[in-house]
């Protein structure tokens, strides 16, 4: 289910990870220090790094939840208009224990 990917292939493409949280017909979106732009939570995929084991500390990281199921949603590349580089972003849909709080990078939810 989970694939171990390097972070960047030949491609020059940057692997991230991304999780889709929905809850009560509200999807869970997070800023940081650019509080103009909102983004679902997740980050960069270290080398060699599950999916399963970047998200789950991505999201301890930044909102300090625990994963309990992720499901393979989406994946799709585009360029990220903070570093204005391509990135590959592998988007799963996540249950989770825990209250999301804003962490590290985060800064509002």
């Amino acid at each position: 289910m989970f694939s171990k990917e390097n972070m960047i292939d030949i491609e020059g493409l940057k692997d991230r990870v991304s999780a889709v949280i929905i809850k009560n017909k509200k999807l869970l979106l997070v800023t940081g220090y650019d509080e103009s732009l909102y983004w679902t939570p997740g980050g960069k995929i270290e080398n060699y790094e599950s999916h399963e084991n970047a998200l789950n500390r991505e999201l301890n990281e930044e909102l300090g939840i625990l994963p309990i199921k992720m499901t393979f949603y989406i994946k799709y590349e585009a360029v990220n208009e903070v570093t204005n580089k391509k990135q590959r972003v592998y988007c799963y849909l996540v249950d989770f224990k825990g209250r999301p709080r804003p962490k590290k990078e985060i800064t509002k939810i």
